[in-house]
């Protein structure tokens, strides 16, 4: 059993470069989550005029650039 066991630790490389590589692999991925994340919430809080496409405030009742009512 040990001898099974020190094989697949040295089939693995060393044992701590190993986890040294799971850890940074984690925190690349935890990166990129907190990115997208970030970015898909940053996208869902701007709001665009339906007729001229220009960025536009959720409050606002017309938009400024061609006066149309952005309330339903």
């Amino acid at each position: 059993m040990k001898n099974w066991l020190n094989n697949w630790y040295l089939s693995c490389g060393s044992g701590i470069y190993n986890f040294m590589d799971l850890f940074i692999l984690a925190g690349i991925l935890t990166i990129i989550v907190i990115t997208v994340y970030g970015v898909k919430k940053h996208l869902k809080n701007r709001y665009y005029c339906k007729v001229c496409g220009n960025k536009i405030e959720k409050d606002w009742i017309t938009c400024p650039y061609c006066g149309r009512s952005l309330k339903r």
